[in-house]
């Protein structure tokens, strides 16, 4: 992800000039404009695309029809699983290596569902439900994304250097995708501050994901933010996969269990992603898939 996008188009621009047969071109071409302008400029005749339709099997259709897509991150999680015999998987893309599971999905229809945290699984859940239901986000920051924004902060996500743009574009498409499809998001508003915003829902589900334990929380996000989480020492110990998994699942705790009796009176509540347990963005979003096409197999029902 580290790597700017089209990395190869003008080579493949250079080897038309000198061929009469078709030019494909090859290489992180995922952004429509990107990969509409390598043809229409006559840089390549075809453009071939890997990972981004393990991201978004639909590319094609709603890149068609104007529609916003669901981003590949460029992690390589697809290909280091591959690779490591084990079956294809995707972070951002839970059906991707288990289509037969989710082939008879039957999600909720016709609920109003309140989802609280427009995190990663907050924001995957609203945009998979959209449409059948009346969804509303809502996300006590004035920015949807949650952690995985400052993801592209650490030094490496999975096993490659992380870059914040791949984040934010990320994050930027699934809130599209969720207003396209009639999610009210509302941002800046802390429902745990007064709980009867939620009177109106027949159905909550809990996404507020996981929070530091320790004291962590201010050290965590100072490093990440001010760019000391890159200098060379320091990125060499957060680089470490034991330290990486230890801030994952145990410097940090679910945060449901103070928050879903505030909401359960007469409600049906679902937990899902780190408010679970505290865990890696795959499995976050995940449970996300499963608990909204999947109900009864994914996430955590009270």
């Amino acid at each position: 992800m580290a790597m700017p996008d089209g990395p190869f188009l003008d080579y493949a621009a250079a080897v038309k000039k000198e061929i009469a047969m078709p030019v494909i071109a090859v290489g992180r071409l995922g952004d429509p404009a990107l990969a509409e302008a390598a043809v229409t400029d006559g840089k390549a005749d075809f453009i071939a695309l890997g990972r981004t339709l393990v991201a978004e099997p639909q590319w094609v259709e709603k890149v068609s029809r104007g529609e916003p897509i669901r981003r590949c991150l460029a992690c390589n999680t697809c290909i280091n699983e591959m690779r490591g015999g084990a079956r294809i998987g995707c972070v951002v893309n839970a059906a991707a290596g288990r289509e037969a599971a989710f082939a008879d999905a039957q999600p909720a229809r016709g609920e109003r569902i309140a989802v609280i945290g427009a995190g990663p699984a907050g924001l995957t859940y609203a945009s998979l439900v959209a449409g059948a239901n009346k969804v509303t986000v809502f996300e006590k920051q004035k920015l949807a994304g949650g952690s995985l924004r400052y993801a592209g902060k650490a030094p490496l996500f999975q096993e490659v250097e992380a870059n914040e743009q791949s984040f934010d574009r990320y994050i930027d498409d699934m809130v599209a995708a969720c207003k396209s499809k009639g999610v009210v998001l509302r941002l800046g508003v802390d429902v745990t501050a007064d709980p009867s915003m939620l009177t109106r829902f027949d159905h909550v589900v809990i996404a507020t994901g996981a929070a530091y334990r320790f004291g962590l929380g201010r050290f965590a996000t100072w490093a990440l933010d001010s760019g000391a989480a890159r200098w060379p020492g320091i990125a060499r110990l957060l680089s470490n996969d034991r330290l990486r998994n230890w801030f994952y699942y145990r410097a940090r705790r679910g945060t449901a269990a103070r928050l879903r009796y505030m909401f359960c009176v007469g409600k049906r509540i679902t937990v899902i992603g780190d408010a679970v347990k505290a865990g890696k963005s795959n499995q976050a979003i995940a449970s996300a898939f499963e608990a909204a096409l999947l109900p009864g197999s994914g996430g955590r029902a009270v």
